[in-house]
């Protein structure tokens, strides 16, 4: 610790000042003696004359003793504080007598007014002295120099060209046209839910990150902000700029979401490589290749190549890895292009390092989802997952199949993702609110009688519309409605008795045999006239469902929303061997 010097102090009546004051052999003395301790003590020579002071200067440990304490004309006093005196103030020294020469490298203090006695910070700031005046730290929401910019959320929006998906841009109250990026320090699901709520929709289906959308609208696009909430948050704009990131910030670092409900016309996300090329061979690995010009990395959509497994068992598997995390939100996918042959049902399954994976859920009875496949050559089968999958490498799993194991699809969903993001999608329950599942309305247990069940035709005698009642069994009847084969507009009809909101369909094969509807479609109607097919008018098609792969198990088709209607049809597409349908009517029953 440097040695400490006491000094005498002495006033210079010509500059009102107050300073160490020792001859120029007492400086030399001094600062041969102790080079690196010396300090001097000038009080501010704005100090009225009439300001009584008491120094007791201690070097270098200058303390509030070392300056005086003055009366003003008000009769207030005031401490005076020392300050280092910075090179704009030298001219406080430029009236000092020639024969006392102040080295260079003299630490220089000066006595002045405590910058924070007038108070200026807002907003409940807190004032600290610097060196060179004061700063003022800020309560959240708050800052500037003195605290007065408000940086409480004022707006925000979505940019890109979707309602309900975008790179999300913010305002503040003392800024509210000017739209700043959002980064990802700090953010969590519970803000994403609160940003989709402020936009009007109802949650948050995924939040990514990434240049994903057009942000050249954006009014500082050099410039992103941190967002911090308070725990009891319910809106976006009970929320604050935490800390400004400016200069060179990566692109993947801001936050985009996709809000709640997404739509049922189209898949949410793009195409990720598969089909374009984009995605390349070495991201494909199988369990096993018919041969190497089968293997997976030919099982690209609308390729006129194709993977194939061997053996055709439920043991295959086709893998994709990226590079980085990707959220997964569709799949799609083909038969063989040149034969009869395609993958009828399968599992999906997700991992971030190809060691531990995650299989996809059902939504409702939280077992492994079994998805429908494909029933033709080239026909594509795209579902949408309820909840999207997080993950690096992502495969399918084959569980039926007709013919050999023959695969070609796309996934579809966004990405990369920072690793900041993926986890904060995979620690949540993202998602939309799936549709309403409803309870079955009497198809099955018989409260729809016999006659409430009709049908375009029958083939025969046991073959009736009645006799394919979900679950049924064949004894005395085929346990299933069969339609004549000459009948071009097959279809199936329940009549529910009133409106009731219909929630879905669930359809099955014929009992105990390999017959079954593999492809169909849904109508409704409340007059038995005017008849709707499903997603025909929120999409402007008549959706065509994947149906049963087997004989026993359920294939579940739920509508976006409820439809209200009496009467619901199903309009057989594509069958194996025969038309074979048992089925059920899914609602809301008031």
């Amino acid at each position: 610790m440097p040695t400490q010097l006491g000094f005498r102090t002495g006033v210079f009546q010509r500059s009102n000042s107050i300073m160490s004051a020792h001859g120029k052999q007492g400086w030399t003395g001094i600062m041969k003696a102790y080079p690196w301790t010396i300090c001097f003590l000038i009080v501010n020579i704005l100090v009225p004359t009439t300001a009584s002071y008491d120094v007791h200067d201690v070097c270098p440990h200058v303390s509030m003793m070392s300056c005086p304490v003055i009366t003003l004309e008000s009769g207030e006093t005031v401490q005076l504080i020392p300050k280092p005196m910075q090179p704009d103030l030298d001219w406080l020294i430029s009236d000092l007598p020639t024969d006392v020469p102040i080295p260079d490298d003299v630490r220089r203090y000066y006595c002045t007014e405590p910058a924070c006695r007038s108070n200026p910070c807002l907003h409940g700031g807190t004032c600290e002295e610097t060196e060179t005046g004061f700063t003022c730290l800020c309560l959240d929401r708050y800052r500037g120099e003195r605290c007065e910019e408000n940086v409480t959320i004022h707006s925000l929006k979505l940019l890109g060209e979707k309602i309900n998906e975008g790179t999300l841009a913010v305002t503040s109250r003392s800024s509210p046209n000017t739209y700043v990026l959002v980064h990802q320090d700090h953010w969590n699901m519970n803000l994403s839910k609160l940003a989709c709520q402020y936009l009007g929709f109802e949650g948050v289906f995924a939040t990514l990150s990434g240049p994903l959308y057009e942000s050249s609208s954006i009014d500082a696009p050099t410039e992103a902000e941190s967002v911090k909430c308070p725990a009891n948050a319910t809106n976006i704009t009970d929320c604050w700029y935490s800390e400004t990131k400016v200069g060179r910030i990566s692109e993947h670092e801001m936050i985009s979401i996709v809000c709640c409900p997404v739509s049922p016309c189209n898949v949410s996300g793009q195409p990720l490589g598969l089909e374009s090329g984009a995605l390349p061979d070495s991201a494909f690995s199988e369990s096993s290749c018919y041969s190497p010009a089968f293997c997976s990395r030919f099982g690209r959509l609308n390729a006129y190549t194709f993977w194939i497994a061997n053996p055709p068992d439920q043991y295959q598997w086709m893998q994709v890895q990226f590079e980085s995390s990707y959220i997964v939100t569709a799949i799609t996918t083909q038969g063989r292009s040149n034969a009869d042959q395609w993958v009828t049902s399968y599992t999906i399954s997700s991992s971030f390092d190809n060691m531990a994976w995650t299989e996809y859920l059902n939504v409702y009875s939280g077992s492994v989802e079994i998805f429908p496949g494909n029933y033709d050559r080239d026909s594509h089968v795209t579902h949408t997952l309820a909840r999207p999958m997080v993950g690096r490498s992502f495969r399918i799993n084959p569980k039926t199949n007709h013919g050999h194991v023959s695969l070609r699809m796309e996934l579809y969903g966004y990405g990369p993702l920072t690793d900041a993001i993926a986890s904060l999608n995979l620690d949540a329950k993202i998602g939309c609110t799936p549709p309403v599942l409803g309870e079955a309305l009497g198809v099955e247990d018989g409260r729809i009688p016999d006659s409430s069940l009709t049908s375009s035709s029958f083939r025969s005698s046991g073959r009736e519309a009645y006799r394919g009642r979900l679950n049924a069994i064949a004894g005395g009847s085929a346990g299933a409605w069969v339609p004549d084969l000459d009948d071009n507009n097959k279809w199936v009809k329940v009549d529910l008795g009133e409106d009731t909101l219909v929630t879905g369909v669930i359809t099955q094969g014929r009992t105990g045999t390999n017959k079954r509807v593999t492809s169909f479609r849904i109508s409704y109607s409340r007059d038995n006239t005017n008849w709707t097919f499903a997603l025909e008018e929120q999409c402007g098609v008549r959706k065509t469902y994947a149906g049963p792969f087997d004989s026993a198990t359920y294939v579940t088709i739920l509508f976006p929303e409820p439809v209200t209607a009496r009467y619901v049809r199903f309009h057989p597409v594509t069958a194996l061997n025969i038309v074979s349908l048992r089925f059920e009517v899914l609602g809301i029953n008031t």
